[in-house]
């Protein structure tokens, strides 16, 4: 299952902005990526995927800075601090809450994922728009 430490927020990186273009020379948009992945056969490069239908991942090199002024940045993979995305779990509604307990309870979650649900934190119910429309 998936840990919350697993989950970084590159958007927030400094190194970030040194990631203009893939190693194909098209312009890295992170509000274009649907899917981002690490292979630790390829040292210092991520791959991504701008639709989740695309066959084959593109290539970014974390390590060789590109940009309009083809200046790099000869960093290693080590070079690269990625900051968590989340400080902590985060919390869902009490609606919700007591839904997947109930789910739990009749067994419709398997026990083996069980723990995870029951362990969620609650917060408190959103507030609803209490004001009258006429």
């Amino acid at each position: 299952m998936c840990q919350i430490c697993s989950i970084y927020d590159i958007a927030d990186n400094e190194v970030n902005r040194k990631w203009a273009y893939d190693v194909d020379g098209r312009k890295f948009l992170l509000s274009h990526f649907k899917e981002i992945k690490a292979d630790p056969n390829l040292s210092g490069k991520l791959l991504y995927k701008c639709e989740f239908e695309q066959e084959n991942y593109y290539v970014l090199d974390i390590c060789n800075r590109s940009s309009s002024r083809k200046r790099k940045w000869n960093g290693t993979p080590a070079d690269v601090e990625l900051k968590p995305a989340y400080n902590g779990p985060l919390p869902i509604s009490k609606a919700l809450h007591k839904d997947l307990n109930s789910l739990c309870e009749l067994n419709a979650i398997p026990a083996y994922y069980q723990s995870f649900f029951k362990n969620l934190t609650a917060e408190n119910d959103i507030p609803q728009d209490t004001s009258d429309e006429d």
